[in-house]
């Protein structure tokens, strides 16, 4: 859009690919990425352009932790290089911002604190109202953190035990791109979960954990092996998922009706 010259255009697309990691990516489909690799394709095409004024809306949302740190550094690295470049990141998370040199807190539509990250840490009470939280050095400074008591916690024993209901997936081999299954996304796969646990799926982004969950909602088919389902059936109702962009799982216009419309049409 900015007619920049071909050879020019070539060295800056290489430069960006290289910036943000993603020259193992450049041929791949971009409704194949994962939520964090959108994220870093977003980014790398904007600073292509090599703006002078630069706007991140919440440019961390899908990344995960080592995502975060190289977007981090990737910022720190923009402004160190380019002394010329304004940028104004909007974020919640409060921590991103301690190296900043100004914060500007916003409440209802109003800005209510407008200093730099150490003036508005300070005011603890003020962040609590406006429902951010103090970044972990600040209340260490200040002593500010109180640890919950155990006996405000609810004891295992005290939860009545439910009937055993289990996914197991056996010996599951997964790929996206057919013409490449010698190295498929998973392959002879076993893990076996039950009710009674509440299971965390941790790895980095791009790493099957999205994959994982949809094979075992039936929304994706395995290549090979098979997902046993025990004490259960698995149907409509019975397992449900939440994807990580919800507005993928709306089809109506009100609130009314998007809750109503799965329990309709069962």
């Amino acid at each position: 859009n900015l007619n920049v010259p071909n050879p020019e255009l070539r060295e800056r697309v290489e430069a960006s690919l290289r910036f943000f990691g993603l020259e193992n990516y450049r041929s791949r489909l971009t409704s194949e990425l994962s939520g964090g690799e959108k994220q870093l394709l977003a980014l790398a095409a904007v600073m292509v352009a090599e703006p002078q004024i630069l706007i991140l809306d919440e440019p961390g949302s899908y990344l995960d932790e080592t995502g975060k740190r190289l977007l981090s550094d990737g910022v720190k690295m923009l402004m160190s290089h380019n002394s010329d470049l304004t940028l104004l990141r909007i974020t919640q998370y409060s921590y991103v911002t301690e190296d900043y040199k100004r914060v500007v807190v916003m409440k209802e539509g109003r800005v209510i604190m407008d200093d730099a990250p150490e003036a508005i840490f300070e005011k603890t009470d003020e962040c609590r109202r406006a429902g951010i939280a103090v970044p972990l050095k600040y209340r260490i400074d200040k002593g500010s953190d109180v640890s919950i008591r155990s006996s405000d916690n609810i004891s295992p024993r005290d939860v009545p035990a439910a009937p055993g209901k289990n996914i197991e997936l056996i010996d599951i081999s997964f790929s996206y791109d057919v013409g490449k299954r010698d190295k498929p996304l998973f392959n002879n796969l076993h893990i076996k979960l039950s009710n009674d646990h509440i299971y965390g799926i941790v790895g980095r982004s791009g790493s099957g954990k999205t994959t994982l969950i949809q094979l075992m909602a039936g929304l994706l088919k395995p290549e090979r092996g098979k997902i046993k389902y025990e004490g259960f059936e698995s149907k409509p109702g019975n397992l449900a998922v939440s994807f990580q962009h919800p507005e993928r799982q709306f089809f109506l216009d009100s609130v009314d009706g998007e809750l109503r419309f799965g329990p309709e049409n069962l």
